[in-house]
């Protein structure tokens, strides 16, 4: 995943007082010229913002869903692997019908608050089952933190330069789910990151390949993302 998207997701996140573990320390005086910059309003279309964020939203989100479904499959829970497995696509149809809302979003965050996997669980993983479920896992949740990183910034980008009358004359549900990319998203971002931490060290100590870009960008093209939003995180 391209750098650019990660250091202005971490610029977004220190705007909030959210910080990565292990991300590099950068240049203050050129950071903080750089979160000037981002935080002057800038002129937008409000509608075709606001559907990208809920676009972007929902594609990281189901897909952080799905890492921890592949997780809990390689610890052996079968069983609950499938009920989050079935609640990120129930989440992904509901975004595609206009009907997903921010307490569909909240449910999917308490899942994943609830369901984690530690890296003690995911040491004791062997190796064959973890060759198969956890690549995959490492797989989705680089596509998820890249895309929630995107729903951040757009949020950011709608509570900045429109009025909270505009947001209401457009629509409730986009005001809610905007909300979620100044509390509860960036939080769940950060649990994300830690996963992808724990996965990675998981590859090391068994010689595991990780996914490469190439992959990950055929598994977005699965999901039905288009060329831009694929090309936005990588």
């Amino acid at each position: 995943m391209k750098k650019s998207v990660l250091v202005t997701s971490f610029i977004i996140l220190i705007t909030m007082n959210f910080f990565w573990a292990g991300c590099q320390t950068t240049d203050l005086e050129s950071t903080i010229g750089t979160i000037k910059g981002f935080l002057e309003p800038k002129p937008i279309d409000f509608q075709t913002t606001a559907k990208q964020y809920v676009r972007y939203l929902a594609l990281g989100t189901s897909n952080l869903l799905q890492a921890l479904s592949e997780m809990q499959e390689a610890v052996g829970n079968k069983e609950l692997a499938e009920q989050i497995r079935l609640q990120a696509k129930d989440l992904q149809n509901k975004s595609a019908n206009g009907k997903a809302t921010n307490e569909d979003y909240k449910k999917a965050f308490k899942t994943m608050d609830e369901s984690s996997v530690d890296r003690a669980q995911l040491s004791k993983v062997p190796a064959k089952e973890g060759r198969i479920y956890l690549t995959k896992s490492l797989t989705h949740v680089g596509l998820g933190t890249g895309w929630d990183g995107k729903a951040i910034e757009l949020g950011l980008i709608l509570g900045k330069n429109a009025s909270w009358e505009k947001f209401l004359e457009k629509s409730d549900t986009y005001m809610d789910l905007t909300l979620l990319s100044f509390d509860t998203l960036p939080k769940k971002m950060k649990k994300a990151y830690e996963w992808g931490d724990e996965l990675r060290q998981y590859m090391k100590d068994n010689d595991i390949k990780e996914p490469t870009e190439k992959e990950q960008r055929e598994e977005a093209k699965t999901q039905g993302a288009s060329q831009e939003e694929i090309d936005a995180i990588f």
